[in-house]
């Protein structure tokens, strides 16, 4: 029975071409099987890779910045009380986020 089974695989591995064939047949199937858990993997490791490098804080500290950039300069050519107001909330609002940032680095650190 099992001499059998081992003519049968043997068969089928010389009509797809012997081993090399075996093998790039394999290596398809496994591709096509696992392709999405494949692309995830590499996403993550690439995700990995930017926060330890550190360059994922850097894209959020620029984005972060230019956006508080857009809103001052809404701010900037206009004057009136209103906008005067909103002018001073904004930088209120970016220091204090600055400030829970910071302490939240300290306490990360720790």
């Amino acid at each position: 029975m099992l001499s059998t089974v081992i003519d049968g695989l043997k068969s089928f591995i010389d009509s797809i071409g012997g081993a090399k064939g075996a093998l790039l047949l394999l290596g398809s199937l496994m591709t096509k099987i696992f392709a999405n858990d494949i692309s995830k993997g590499i996403n993550n490791a690439i995700s990995n890779m930017r926060i330890l490098t550190g360059a994922a804080q850097q894209e959020i500290a620029d984005v972060r910045k230019e956006a508080k950039d857009i809103a001052m300069s809404m701010t900037k050519d206009s004057s009136s009380t209103h906008i005067d107001a909103m002018r001073q909330s904004l930088e209120t609002t970016y220091t204090l986020q600055e400030e829970l940032r910071q302490s939240a680095k300290l306490m990360s650190d720790d």
